[in-house]
């Protein structure tokens, strides 16, 4: 830990550290400029605690709500954001949000009907996964996923996922209709049927968005599929 992040520790210990909020991330329920006081993490972790994570990557401070948890990693979003951060460590916690007055109970009621299956199809040929605790995040989330390229699922609903969609994942209305099964396809090719203004295969009922579209050609398959997942584990049917 750098001297900059050590000073804060010890603030954090010691009683006496607020954060002031910056950008847009949590609102409605913490405004920028808004003083919060962070103080020491005394009990385990829950999914709904908003906590102060360090960034190894650029030495960001990042104040975000988790929404996963397991025995030695988490991931964080802010309420705002139409995207989950990046997983990391539970020693990466410097502090947690003495008194998030607001109700968190909301964001627990947003997971998924654990009744339904879900599953990736992942159109990327022989592909194969450069993520540490791939496997271990999906199954934590109920998450299953495919290498099958062109297939769809007769027993499923099926939601291509491109990054030419106007529509985000996280906005998303997904009716089952008595379904038990939703498939998910990321990288699902441009094809023949005129829909949002780009072309795509008229076999899928819904076509999303996850991330950005410049995220998309910037990250790994399986950094799209890392970020879908955690787009999925959100969703409520």
């Amino acid at each position: 830990m750098n001297s900059y992040l050590n000073m804060i520790a010890k603030l954090i210990d010691a009683g006496n550290f607020q954060a002031r909020i910056k950008g847009s991330s949590m609102l409605p329920h913490f405004r920028e400029g808004e003083m919060v006081r962070i103080k020491k993490l005394e009990r385990d972790l829950q999914v709904g605690d908003v906590v102060l994570t360090k960034n190894d990557m650029n030495e960001d401070l990042i104040l975000h709500r988790i929404v996963f948890l397991n025995n030695e990693h988490l991931i964080t979003k802010g309420d705002n954001n139409s995207y989950v951060d990046l997983l990391c460590k539970k020693e990466d916690v410097i502090g947690i949000c003495e008194k998030d007055w607001r109700n968190s109970r909301h964001y627990l009621e947003t997971s998924c009907n654990e009744a339904v299956k879900k599953i990736v199809n992942i159109w990327s040929k022989n592909f194969t996964s450069d993520l540490l605790n791939f496997d271990n995040f999906l199954n934590s989330v109920n998450i299953q996923y495919i290498n099958s390229p062109g297939k769809l699922l007769d027993d499923a609903v099926n939601v291509a996922i491109t990054p030419f969609s106007v529509d985000d994942l996280s906005d998303s209305n997904i009716y089952l209709n008595g379904m038990k099964k939703i498939c998910f396809h990321l990288d699902a090719p441009i094809s023949n049927f005129l829909y949002n203004g780009f072309v795509l295969d008229q076999r899928f009922q819904y076509v999303y968005r996850s991330g950005t579209y410049l995220a998309s050609y910037l990250s790994t398959t399986s950094e799209r599929l890392f970020f879908l997942a955690g787009q999925i584990s959100l969703l409520k049917f």
